[in-house]
């Protein structure tokens, strides 16, 4: 397998309900140079076997599993195994639309010197979620940075150590890029899909997610 523009890394824990549906968002992008890693994190439904499934169509994707540690340690371990000099992330609940990849290629391409590159995104259910600087409070997505909108580049992920195990991971690692200096852009389109149910599990999954931008 020849080196990947990107690796797409999907942490997941116990969501093979709609685990197919964030693979295929990925096998369908436009972008044709990429891998797909799928790190599950403990799963007790039949992730496995989904996985498999794409696995054994020929697809660039590569499966590991570990006992439950969190979602920053999953998410790490798809940044170690990663090919790609640059990182994008999916929930395993969430989705993208097929030119997710190629406008943040054209991005990188355009800007040589960017280390991150994120965007808003397009919510299915309600689009507000918990504001992590007023407890209690609750914010519009598109005010946040969403993981799942950002492409990282590798060396800055492992410069930091990638995620810390902790609730708002995504928000501690966007603020340490910030901090570090690494250059950032926002892009306009929004071609990620977040879905942002009334239902527990999914509340507990997303509710890591939420930061001002």
């Amino acid at each position: 397998m020849s080196k990947p523009f990107f690796s797409v890394v999907i942490a997941t824990y116990n969501m093979a309900d709609t685990l197919a549906g964030a693979i295929n968002s990925v096998t369908s992008q436009s972008e044709k140079s990429w891998e797909l890693i799928v790190v599950d994190d403990g799963s007790k439904d039949n992730t496995k076997q989904i996985v498999n499934f794409f696995i054994k169509e020929g697809l660039p994707i590569k499966y590991f599993y570990h006992q439950n540690s969190g979602l920053g340690i999953s998410r790490n371990v798809g940044i170690n195994q990663a090919l790609a000099d640059w990182v994008v992330f999916v929930d395993a609940d969430d989705e993208f639309f097929t030119s997710h990849l190629a406008v943040r290629r054209t991005a990188i391409e355009q800007n040589p010197d960017v280390g991150l590159i994120y965007g808003p995104t397009e919510f299915l259910g309600s689009p507000l979620v918990p504001d992590k600087y007023r407890p209690g409070e609750q914010i519009h997505i598109n005010q946040c940075f969403l993981i799942g909108t950002a492409a990282i580049k590798k060396e800055v992920l492992l410069s930091l150590s990638g995620f810390k195990n902790i609730h708002f991971e995504d928000t501690d690692l966007f603020e340490r890029i910030k901090e570090s200096g690494v250059k950032t852009i926002r892009v306009d389109n929004a071609t990620h899909i977040y879905r942002n149910f009334e239902s527990q599990d999914r509340i507990t999954h997303k509710i890591r997610l939420s930061t001002r931008s």
